[in-house]
């Protein structure tokens, strides 16, 4: 027997306390008002108590400049806590990014890769996540060392062409 029923119903009130399982192609539904479900999404949902085991989606928008300086936080550290990333993506914004060798998502300290992306594969407005183009995802889905923030940097030449890098990990801490 599954954790989650399925509902075949087009819509249905959940009570308090409930849980809601949205599968692929489903919509959500806030106070009457339809969300797509993004990382903006999920952020904004009133009412929302996250306790430090709750799932957790940081959307973060990168200058080139704090790129190529490796220290721009994209998950912040928490004392005594480890985070585990569950899924990522980046998405390079205003222009191709050229020149870095590779962008990646980076634990603190020990530079453990969450993901890195090849600069080929940064192509303007494009999401690049955990498959497709040339892709290393080492630490995702294990968690990374205690109080240890995700950083997003690049390797080789300084990044260049696109202004901004966004990020969006989504996993929780633990």
């Amino acid at each position: 027997m599954g954790l989650f029923k399925t509902q075949q119903r087009a819509d249905f009130a959940v009570k308090p306390g409930a849980t809601i399982d949205i599968e692929a192609g489903g919509t959500l539904k806030v106070a009457g008002v339809t969300l797509t479900p993004s990382a903006a999404d999920y952020n904004a949902l009133p009412g929302i108590v996250a306790a430090t085991t709750a799932l957790k989606v940081f959307s973060v928008t990168a200058t080139t400049a704090e790129v190529n300086a490796g220290t721009k936080v994209i998950v912040p550290a928490v004392a005594g806590k480890q985070f585990l990333p569950l899924d990522v993506w980046m998405q390079a914004l205003g222009g191709n990014a050229a020149d870095a060798t590779l962008v990646r998502l980076v634990e603190e300290t020990s530079s453990a890769v969450v993901m890195s992306h090849v600069i080929a594969d940064m192509t303007k407005d494009t999401w690049v996540g955990k498959t497709g183009g040339t892709v290393v995802t080492t630490a995702l889905g294990f968690p990374l060392v205690a109080a240890k923030a995700i950083l997003i940097d690049k390797t080789g030449s300084a990044l260049a062409t696109c202004t901004h890098v966004r990020a969006v990990v989504v996993g929780c801490y633990v």
